[in-house]
């Protein structure tokens, strides 16, 4: 997907360049950055935040390495899991349409303070192929 115009200016959607030289000594197996990210919270409680049905679009990135899934909004990170990760099997996994993948998470997974259903659709063209991998790192 093509990057949008707040991407090209200012680098917003990119992988922050420390954390890039990580992922890269990983491998990337895939990359987008610049995509278009929809995130719906649903009866969602942080310490400080609530949000019943909140809808936020977003321009982010998402990366596949051998070890790992990662995914950033803006410049902050929403997704990191190892695909070793026990906690991959609790992730909702599907596509929302062509070429939008989407990823449920049960917030109280990865912290246990918080509650609720944070749904993430990345628009990216790989998303039949990450989904394929995760699916099969799942069964292992």
């Amino acid at each position: 997907m093509k990057p949008g115009w707040l991407h090209r200016l200012t680098g917003f959607g990119k992988i922050p360049p420390v954390v890039r030289e990580t992922l890269e000594d990983e491998g990337f197996v895939f990359l987008d950055e610049g995509v278009r990210i929809t995130v719906h919270y649903r009866s969602y409680r942080a310490p400080g935040k609530r949000a019943w049905h909140k809808l936020r679009r977003v321009r982010g990135a998402i990366a596949l390495t051998e070890q790992r899934l990662i995914a950033f909004a803006y410049f902050r990170k929403v997704l990191n899991v190892r695909l070793d990760d026990p906690r991959l099997a609790r992730l909702g996994l599907g596509l929302a349409g062509p070429g939008v993948l989407e990823i449920t998470v049960d917030p109280s997974v990865f912290h246990p303070d918080r509650s609720g259903e944070v749904v993430y659709r990345f628009q990216t063209v790989h998303a039949e192929e990450i989904l394929a991998v995760l699916e099969e790192h799942r069964r292992r």
